[in-house]
């Protein structure tokens, strides 16, 4: 569940050849952050997450900004080499921004993140109660967030080839 490393060093190695430097966009450093935060997330996701709460908590903290560093660097190169107003957050996409602009505090669709249950050793019973702000009413929802970050992950790859293919 992680983005593909020949995608990443496909567009690497199209964006050297064309030598194309567009003053908007720092191409190494963006390469940089899509590897560290490749490696990152394959690295958070294949090891177990501790018991503690607490620590727990930090973990996934971790990996949705891992996910969001990740995002901005290709939503960058899209609006870049693709079309600088045709990106839309769809799908499994969006659903991480918002999960953690939850998790960070704020606040989205009129609620906020007021408690996470960390019943599960694993993320596919990602488990939170959101608290409405104007009836303040809370509702426990449950998510299977593999699932979602790999569909996020289609998409992410989908948006990388788009990117590789204007260029060539």
């Amino acid at each position: 569940m992680s983005l593909d490393h020949t995608k990443l060093e496909q567009l690497q190695n199209t964006l050297s050849r064309k030598q194309h430097h567009n003053s908007a966009i720092n191409d190494e450093l963006i390469f940089s952050h899509l590897k560290l935060t490749t490696r990152s997330i394959s690295e958070i996701l294949e090891s177990a997450f501790s018991k503690k709460s607490s620590k727990k908590h930090i973990e996934i903290l971790g990996l949705f900004q891992a996910i969001k560093i990740q995002q901005n660097c290709i939503k960058q190169l899209f609006k870049t080499f693709v079309n600088p107003k045709g990106f839309r957050n769809r799908g499994n996409w969006k659903t991480l921004i918002e999960l953690n602009n939850l998790m960070t505090g704020k606040i989205v669709d009129n609620a906020f993140l007021s408690k996470i249950f960390f019943e599960s050793s694993d993320l596919s019973h990602f488990d939170f109660e959101i608290t409405d702000t104007g009836t303040n009413q809370t509702e426990r929802h449950t998510l299977d967030l593999n699932q979602i970050i790999e569909g996020y992950t289609l998409e992410a790859n989908k948006k990388i080839d788009v990117v590789i293919s204007k260029l060539t």
